[in-house]
């Protein structure tokens, strides 16, 4: 066990495995201190989903990470994800406009509830797809998390402009 006090930990019944060139010894310590910038919050942080975070939360851990040098695309792709939900809430709207005013607007009400049904379904996909995709293929996350929207935005245009 232990707990968190003055910018370190101070854990109880520690051992210490001690790997020689010929021989592997271990040492039982009742208490030892153990100075580290990992806070109680911050290891919290780890087991929690990085779309859990808030906005401020994920930028805390983002810092962290990028500061002891550990991979930070996960958590930059949340980041951006939540940042830019205006701009998906936006383009979803100019897709349910031109479904008033472009081209579907002389099918009937059932086509048109398909029609938006299966765009939205779309949408979710690509937008779950593209994020891990960035990640995969070291695309900024930024791309990750815009280019689903930059892509239905270009068919709400489309459509529009008919």
């Amino acid at each position: 066990g232990g707990f968190y006090e003055q910018n370190g930990w101070t854990l109880t019944q520690v051992t210490h495995t001690y790997f020689g060139a010929d021989a592997i010894t271990a040492d039982v310590q009742p208490t030892w201190r153990w100075d580290s910038s990992l806070t109680p919050d911050k290891l919290g942080i780890v087991t929690v989903k990085p779309e859990a975070l808030s906005i401020q939360g994920l930028q805390e851990y983002i810092t962290y990470r990028a500061n002891n040098k550990q991979d930070t695309s996960r958590y930059e792709l949340a980041l951006w994800r939540k940042v830019l939900q205006p701009v998906t809430v936006s383009v979803m709207l100019l897709m349910a406009l031109s479904f008033i005013f472009g081209p579907l607007r002389s099918v009937t009400m059932g086509a048109r509830i398909i029609m938006g049904v299966l765009t939205g379904f779309g949408f979710f996909i690509t937008n779950e797809v593209f994020g891990p995709l960035s990640l995969v293929y070291n695309i900024p996350p930024v791309l990750g998390a815009l280019l689903p929207s930059i892509l239905f935005a270009a068919v709400a245009a489309a459509l529009l402009s008919r």
